[in-house]
């Protein structure tokens, strides 16, 4: 009984973890969308559970060059999610041993995304989050920050 757990356990961990791929990040669309050179192919990366700034919000472009300083030109490992509706990986990117995505809420350029963050780790994100608002990190120092959810609902011109 020991080793079957034992060999189901093992499996479950390395079966997670096969998904994962390394990559080189080879262009930054904004603060959370890389594009990765993954086996000779440019794969576009939709950072997971996290909306940043649009670029014409404010703190938009700070977060977009965050992004940039932390990944640009440097190994990553992505850790797919799953596939939205453009046809990008959703994930969670890891560079030097840091979370890219977590890095972005506690520095305040992020905004925990309720409607798609799911996992366990989104629990810990909204903790993050709440300590950049209190200190006012990036984007908590403006007085009500637009969601870029919110933002690209108004943009949208409604047919009737």
């Amino acid at each position: 009984m020991k080793n079957t757990i034992l060999i189901l356990l093992i499996t479950a961990l390395l079966t997670s973890y096969s998904y994962a791929f390394k990559g080189i990040v080879i262009l930054i669309a904004d603060g959370d969308t890389i594009t990765v050179v993954h086996n000779g192919k440019p794969k576009k990366i939709r950072l997971y559970g996290i909306d940043t700034p649009e670029s014409k919000q404010a703190f938009g472009n700070q977060t977009k060059n965050f992004t940039y300083a932390m990944v640009y030109r440097k190994s990553v490992n992505v850790e797919p999610v799953t596939t939205d509706r453009y046809g990008r990986t959703v994930g969670i990117v890891h560079v030097n041993e840091k979370c890219l995505n977590s890095e972005l809420i506690s520095k305040g350029f992020a905004w925990v995304y309720d409607r798609y963050c799911k996992k366990d780790m989104c629990d810990k994100w909204k903790k993050l989050e709440e300590v950049a608002k209190q200190s006012k990190a990036g984007l908590w120092s403006k007085d009500n920050p637009v969601e870029p959810w919110m933002y690209r609902r108004k943009g949208k011109k409604w047919k009737i």
